[in-house]
């Protein structure tokens, strides 16, 4: 299970470097921002658009964006397009997967080695909860005790009256 998230995340994040590889190298940096000065599109021009792998836009494609992402907003602006590309399945290197498996080894080490172990004997709500529990069962045997002698000496003196009669 583990293994397979593992999988999952760096299949992601390759996908997510190769499309911003791919989309750098189409554009360019500086060919976004061409025509005004601030940034704005001029009227009537092709929006900007970006890619997208297709797992982050939840498998729509162009053709079935929302709405609102295809139509102009007013003004002669119009909304981000998003094209979403299919994710291509390449397996995870071996060595990116061992390096991922001894990496979370050694912080799980890391971690039980900073985690202190519990010592009863020296903590002091422990020897507290352990003198209320030796102090109730002390009460509780003398008060059996007492009890005990109560009853014995009633059971004497039951004797005695009988023996007397």
């Amino acid at each position: 299970m583990e293994e397979e998230a593992v999988r999952n995340y760096c299949r992601l994040m390759i996908a997510r470097v190769r499309d911003n590889q791919r989309q750098l190298d189409s554009s360019g940096v500086g060919e976004r921002t061409r025509g005004h000065g601030d940034g704005r599109e001029r009227r009537g021009t092709e929006p900007e658009r970006r890619v997208v792998a297709r797992h982050e836009c939840g498998g729509r494609t162009e053709g079935n964006l929302p709405p609102g992402e295809r139509v102009k907003r007013g003004r002669g602006r119009t909304a981000l397009r998003v094209t979403c590309q299919g994710l291509e399945v390449q397996p995870v290197p071996v060595q990116l997967m061992l390096m991922l498996r001894i990496q979370t080894f050694k912080e799980d080490v890391k971690r039980a080695a900073e985690v202190e172990l519990h010592d009863p004997s020296a903590c002091r709500v422990c020897q507290r909860e352990n003198a209320s529990l030796a102090l109730k069962s002390f009460i509780r045997r003398k008060k059996t005790q007492l009890q005990f002698q109560t009853l014995q000496a009633r059971l004497n003196t039951l004797d005695l009256r009988s023996d007397i009669k």
